[in-house]
């Protein structure tokens, strides 16, 4: 087991806080039942997204079968072996679940997929929006979901008040599932303009007013990116504009980020991929690519792209934005180009960590720096969270790896790790690197830091895993949604 962070700082940060996001009463998340298994027996549930608001609280978006109790609310699937969707919240001051909310109804598994699926939450003051699949029969509280769309992908808006929260209006999004079948295929931001979602769609499009299509010059389908506004006028929702990227790359989303009027998608493609009047052409068998889109009032258009390219692939996991500064990581394999910055996995075998930052020039993204891992295992960096000249990278390790002066071995099969730097601003230092784990597999699926100098994080661990001196204790081979914090003490304002 894990003894702490191996770091050499004189003033080294600690684990505060892990605990369970555990409701009772369920089998949890079984590692070996996924989304495609809708037969495993008993009471489980499965958490897609989790994320945090402004106070610390989290918000944890996914599916379940059978009965399970989040605190005092009881939830039940509409049928004991069908998993229908749950949003709940987590107070980091009382420790305990607030509230939960299911919506589902009757449904037979599509293609080896459950009928009710989450793609995605998001959070604005007492607003919380989930991204999902519904199926015909689908109700979210008193309102029923399958108004108009022949999909049964929607976008529902709760409303908490206090101990409570309850789904205010469902907006219909006739997109074909086929091309968005993935988790990582959709995602959803909030801002004080409005909710902006993102996805990977191929065929038809109806968002709204504005009808897409994937086809090119042939009427050949080949799957494109598409980024939407929506405005919350209250009791419902309105789409402000579309966009979609074109071309025959193959673009998929993997990430979004909104900061102001600016919007920030990235992922990977292959071949010529096209935004607005930026084409990309792919160098290696799957390039990354960082695009923004700027609006103005009931429009937008595609203002910059960037192409990363690596010699034995690259993908990108995270991206995140403070005023004109562009952040992404994931993991790359062989030599990788971030502009005039090369990065290099000299072991020759596995992935590498990196992040990275772009400077937005409002008609550019150039890159400034870029930090990678090194070791013999495999690393990923699956989260990011900036504040200020603080830069946090979260991701999951295997065997050793390096970040900076720092060495980290794993406990087990996979451990977690969170690495933190300082934006200089053409450059940037390491500054220490925290881990956590035990024999299973662990991982992080996001990051994010408040203004006191805490640091937040959220994945799944299996079995027991220690952080530091605080443990996590599961059974064996049994999965759960965990909640962890330090604070750092060599954060820069």
């Amino acid at each position: 087991m894990l003894a702490g962070p191996l770091v050499t700082h004189a003033q080294m940060a600690a684990w505060q806080t892990a605990v369970a996001l555990r409701p009772s009463g369920t089998n949890a998340q079984d590692p070996d039942c996924s989304i495609g298994s809708p037969n495993t027996p008993g009471d489980v549930y499965l958490v897609s997204r989790t994320v945090f608001d402004a106070r610390g609280d989290s918000y944890l978006a996914g599916v379940f079968k059978g009965t399970v109790r989040f605190g005092a609310v009881r939830l039940v699937s509409t049928r004991p072996a069908s998993y229908d969707v749950f949003v709940a919240k987590w107070s980091r001051t009382s420790q305990r679940f607030a509230w939960a909310q299911r919506a589902g109804g009757l449904t037979d598994e599509e293609n080896g997929m459950p009928g009710n699926v989450v793609y995605d939450v998001a959070v604005r003051g007492p607003n919380v929006y989930v991204a999902g699949y519904a199926s015909d029969s689908a109700t979210f509280g008193s309102i029923h979901g399958r108004q108009h769309d022949a999909s049964g992908l929607f976008l529902a808006k709760l409303t908490q008040q206090g101990t409570k929260a309850s789904f205010t209006w469902i907006q219909p999004l006739d997109l074909p599932r086929e091309g968005i079948s993935n988790q990582e295929s959709v995602f959803i931001t909030a801002t004080r303009t409005g909710i902006y979602l993102a996805g990977t769609y191929n065929g038809l499009a109806h968002v709204g007013p504005f009808h897409l299509s994937s086809a090119d010059q042939l009427s050949r389908f080949n799957p494109q990116v598409l980024v939407a506004k929506l405005s919350d006028v209250g009791r419902t929702a309105r789409f402000a504009w579309a966009r979609q990227t074109t071309g025959t790359g193959h673009p998929r989303l993997t990430a979004l980020a909104v900061d102001g009027a600016d919007v920030y998608i990235a992922g990977n493609f292959h071949g010529t991929a096209a935004f607005g009047a930026n084409a990309l052409t792919s160098t290696g068998a799957q390039d990354l690519f960082v695009a923004k889109l700027s609006e103005a009032g009931p429009a937008s258009q595609f203002r910059w792209s960037s192409p990363v390219s690596a010699s034995g692939g690259i993908q990108v996991k995270a991206l995140a934005v403070s005023k004109k500064n562009v952040y992404i990581a994931g993991a790359f394999n062989g030599r990788a180009r971030f502009g005039d910055i090369h990065l290099e996995n000299v072991v020759g075998a596995g992935n590498y960590a990196f992040v990275a930052k772009l400077t937005d020039t409002d008609t550019s993204g150039r890159f400034a720096w870029a930090q990678q891992s090194n070791g013999a295992g495999n690393a990923l960096a699956t989260g990011l969270a900036v504040l200020g000249q603080n830069v946090y990278v979260a991701g999951t390790y295997v065997e050793l790896a390096h970040f900076g002066t720092a060495t980290i071995t794993s406990a087990g099969q996979s451990d977690v790790f969170v690495c933190q730097y300082t934006d200089t601003g053409s450059k940037s230092k390491f500054v220490q690197v925290m881990h956590a784990g035990g024999l299973g597999n662990d991982y992080p699926s996001v990051v994010a830091a408040s203004p006191s100098g805490g640091v937040s994080m959220s994945g799944i661990v299996t079995g027991t895993a220690r952080f530091g001196k605080q443990t996590i204790t599961n059974l064996p081979g049994q999965a759960n949604t965990f909640l962890a914090m330090f604070h750092s003490p060599h954060r820069l304002k």
